[in-house]
């Protein structure tokens, strides 16, 4: 495709398949890039499952040119910031909003970030580098989003919350108003946060509580 830049995909599992659709809803005429197949560690990533690209290496090995670039179809915390890591300087993140979702007025999005179809970001929220907002969720007002985390399919996230560093809120999950969520919190599914969260926990319940993990938690 001459003239376009080359998009790697990072993920051939489950969200970067998904990744794969929602950048086809772009318009020809508005894309400066082509999707030029997906980089995993797993070869075989595909193997059964339906996908019009193909792995094409991964993000150590791979030889990239000037102006690729790649798009994080990853959505676990601790491993986005590691390829990120390994990753900065060496090639750009795209960062992505789809065309159905709702960008209000000065909202900032990070480098690398993915907003998916359906979702809704509200004014003056921050979204930070590599933050992944999937299908469907509501991220209220004056809402800040740390650094590699992860919102999962129909979370509603309160107006003035902040959610810091590396923060997974899974699918369903909801946050009132000005909560304060710290570094390293994992929010499970459906659960309510009410109250503010000490970092390195994971939550769950309604309202949510901490949980214990093994060898993790104590």
């Amino acid at each position: 495709m001459q003239g376009k830049k080359r998009l790697f995909i990072i993920g051939a599992h489950d969200f970067g398949r998904e990744i794969e659709s929602w950048l086809e809803l772009t318009p020809s005429n508005q894309r400066d890039w082509y999707i030029a197949g997906y980089l995993d560690k797993d070869p075989d990533a595909l193997e059964n499952r339906q996908s019009d690209y193909e792995v094409v290496g991964d993000e150590d090995t791979f030889e990239f040119v000037s102006d690729d670039m790649v798009i994080m179809g990853i959505t676990a915390p601790d491993l986005k910031e590691l390829i990120y890591k390994k990753l900065q300087g060496k090639i750009q993140f795209f960062s992505y909003v789809a065309p159905s979702a709702i960008i209000a007025k000065f909202v900032s999005i990070g480098e690398g970030t993915v907003i998916s179809p359906n979702s809704i970001i509200a004014v003056n929220a921050i979204m930070g580098k590599l933050v992944t907002v999937n299908c469907g969720s509501q991220i209220g007002h004056d809402v800040k989003v740390g650094d590699f985390s992860s919102i999962q399919s129909n979370v509603d996230i309160g107006g003035k919350s902040k959610l810091q560093n590396k923060v997974f809120v899974a699918t369903g999950a909801t946050i009132i108003p000005g909560r304060v969520i710290n570094d390293n919190v994992m929010i499970g599914a459906g659960s309510v946060v009410v109250s503010h969260i000490k970092k390195s926990r994971t939550v769950f319940g309604i309202p949510a509580k901490k949980i214990l993990l093994p060898n993790k938690e104590k």
